[in-house]
This record gives structure tokens, sequence and C-alpha cells, in this order.
């Protein structure tokens, strides 16, 4: 306590280099209990101003994510330590898309490919929310193209400089587009005609990851896995048909490509929800199985 007040006294840059080094170490110490060398958040935040999908396009009674303090929450509360007394509560009300989420299958079908009910978020599990990732970055490409859809010889390409897709893996399509996030007029880049352009899921791709490879689910740093002037969603429908999940909104700026990444998933623990907000970690540097 005494070391942090002199740092905000007036040690300056010292203190706040100081306060930056154990960040350093804390978050390399925390990567090394989970086999890595660094946690990387991969969490785009909520705010009222966020993105959500459903909320751009009307299907929210108002906008997808409202937070109010509730200020009758001051009696009978122990160690009272606020002006006014009490501590402090809040009441939200959002949608289930806003900024980082999961889509389960059931956000898109009552029955699977299987013909078994399809899952909500609630019945995914540890064992594939906890996966190995494959990051394909298409960066420089939307560079040149911003309807850029991730095709079967990407993922060809990227396999010959780093193996085959792993075993249970969640396969990241990595396109820049997420450092828009906060300019939501950006973010859907619409046309004169109203159709959003951004990067995408080429459906031959997932079509290949079900049916070639042992995939858990996809994610993007994009509002959709499918491209934006998509119009009946035909990666959503090969991808969770097939039982598995997928991240959308995902901050993928401080991940770099390759195998050597494992990502960790928890959204909210909503009973038949078929999405849900989610806090994404990427462990950087976890030794890597490429078969």
């Amino acid at each position: 306590t005494i070391e942090l007040a002199a740092m905000e006294k007036g040690t300056g840059g010292r203190g706040e280099s100081k306060l930056t080094t154990a960040k350093e170490e804390n978050n390399t110490f925390a990567a090394s209990l989970l086999g890595g060398n660094k946690i990387v958040d991969c969490t785009q935040t909520i705010t009222e101003d966020a993105f959500s999908f459903g909320g751009r396009f009307g299907l929210y009674k108002s906008c997808p994510f409202k937070m109010e303090e509730k200020k009758g929450f001051k009696q009978g509360v122990a160690f009272d330590t606020r002006t006014g007394g009490g501590a402090k509560k809040n009441w939200f009300l959002m949608g289930c898309d806003v900024a980082t989420h999961i889509d389960s299958p059931s956000h898109f079908f009552e029955e699977i490919h299987d013909g078994s009910t399809a899952r909500c978020i609630h019945q995914l599990g540890p064992d594939e929310l906890v996966a190995k990732g494959a990051i394909i970055d298409v960066t420089e490409k939307v560079s040149k193209n911003n309807t850029y859809q991730l095709m079967p010889q990407d993922v060809v390409d990227w396999e010959k400089q780093y193996g085959q897709i792993p075993k249970r893996a969640i396969v990241i399509m990595k396109t820049g587009w997420g450092a828009r996030f906060n300019d939501i007029d950006r973010y859907e880049n619409k046309d004169k005609d109203g159709v959003c352009n951004f990067p995408g899921f080429h459906p031959d791709t997932a079509k290949l990851l079900i049916q070639k490879r042992e995939i858990v689910g996809i994610g993007i740093d994009t509002p959709s896995l499918d491209y934006g002037p998509s119009k009946n969603y035909p990666t959503h429908k090969i991808i969770l048909g097939a039982d598995k999940y997928q991240i959308e909104n995902m901050n993928l700026e401080g991940v770099e490509e390759g195998a050597s990444t494992t990502f960790i998933s928890s959204p909210m623990l909503v009973k038949g929800a078929p999405e849900s907000e989610t806090r994404v970690f990427a462990v950087v540097g976890t030794a890597g199985n490429k078969s």
C-alpha cells in the first residue's frame, strides 16, 4: 500500500513502468500455469454503443445493452466504505449477441443435421470451449478486398506451414476487421444499397472443416462468420448444423497466425440461450500437436 501511494504521489513514469512490468510478469506467470508464455484477451468490451447484429437490425425494442445503477442497496451491508453507504449494484438489460459472443447450434436450428435436438449455450462443455487454435491470418488479403472469404486453398496453404489443423481445434479467421469495432459504421461498412461489406468464411471452407477435419468450432473478428453481403448465411447453417459453435466480434489484434495458441471461451451459463456474450482468452505459446 505504501509503495502504491508513493507511486501515485510523484514517481511519475517510473511508477507506471513498475506497474506495467509487474502486470507483464503476472501475465507470464498466469500463462505458465496453462502451459503458455502470454495470455491475450480476445474480447470486445460491452457498452451501450457496442455492436450487436440483432440490435442494429431492429430486433430489440431498446438498445442492445443498457446498464443502470440501483441506488437502494444501502441497508444491512457490513464494512460500509462507499459515500452515502451501501454497496454498488447494477441492473443489466442486454441482448444475447452484444460484442464478443458465441452462437450455439440452437441459434439456427431446433434439430441439427443428424436429427438430434440442437444444443443451447448451457450445453456447451469445457471439453470444446477450451481448444487448440488454428489461426489463419488473411489481414493482407482483406486490405485489398473488404469482402474476402476464407477459401479452402487458404486452409491448404496454412497446413503446408503449420501442419494439419489439430484435432478438436477452433479455426480462427483473423481479418484485422476488429480494429473497426468501436466505429459501427466502418464495422458494418454498408454500401449505398445498405448491404454490409466485411469478410467471412466461404461455405466451401466450412464444408471442408466439417467433412475433412475434426473441429469444435470457428471464430472471427467481424460481425458474422458469413461475409457481409450474405443473405442466407450458409456458413452458419453448415457449422451450427454440424453441432459446432462459432464466435463473432473477437478482438484478435494481439494474436498471431499459427498453431501455438489455446483458446479458452467462457460464455454465461444461461439455460436455453441460443447465443451468449463470452470472455475469450488466448493462451499464447502452448505446445502444439499438429496431428
